[in-house]
């Protein structure tokens, strides 16, 4: 798929997929095409990608489902931009906006650059916690330990018992058993009853096979 526009891409995309009615097999097939771009057509066509899901266009959906997965080189400006916009209203309500806006925090939570540091503290330590939330502290591990640290303490102690025990992220948590410790010992450090359930929940969580785990 050499030299093709991108008006000429999204239509014969969409001419592919007008039988296909679940956005994850959508989102499949698009990446399956856009993995054959050369780096330069892949970064002439984001800023389109970017703008159908900035206007919510038809087919934006499947754009968010499949994005994260691709480089965004040379586009941080205009994602950064377009969050502090968002964050400007701190009351987020519905359910396209938090995880729109968890798709964008999430892009730029891949990156090891403090550029974007305090877009990414903001959304995690002041605006309400979404549903979307906790996928942003399990991406930037790697990233920003100190931060991520400071996140799920929050998380824990401003969540309710129930929104958080017995679910997939504790066994997420669960394979560094170091870390999930100092999370623990930050929980006890305010609200010591809570660190013990915690604690609790993250020894009874199951751990998941290996390949479920990799990141």
């Amino acid at each position: 798929m050499q030299n093709i526009s991108f008006d000429e891409f999204w239509e014969n995309f969409e001419e592919e997929i007008h039988l296909l009615k679940d956005v994850m097999a959508c989102s499949d097939q698009l990446f399956h095409h856009l993995i054959k771009l050369s780096p330069v057509e892949l970064s002439e066509f984001i800023p389109h990608f970017l703008s159908k899901i900035i206007q919510r266009k038809p087919g934006y959906k499947i754009l968010l489902q499949t994005l994260p997965q691709l480089p965004f080189i040379g586009n941080h400006n205009l994602i950064s931009t377009i969050i502090i916009e968002k964050l400007k209203n701190p009351v987020l309500s519905g359910y396209e906006e938090p995880a729109e806006l968890s798709f964008w925090i999430g892009i730029l939570a891949r990156e090891a650059s403090v550029e974007y540091e305090e877009i990414i503290k903001n959304y995690l330590l002041e605006i309400p916690i979404s549903p979307y939330w906790t996928r942003i502290p399990v991406i930037l591990k790697t990233v920003n330990p100190s931060l991520t640290l400071l996140a799920w303490r929050r998380y824990f102690l401003s969540e309710p018992v129930e929104n958080w025990d017995n679910t997939y992220l504790l066994s997420i948590l669960k394979k560094d058993p170091e870390f999930v410790q100092q999370i623990i010992e930050e929980v006890q450090n305010f609200i010591p009853q809570k660190g013990e359930l915690l604690h609790q929940a993250i020894e009874n969580a199951p751990t998941l096979p290996e390949s479920f785990l990799k990141s």
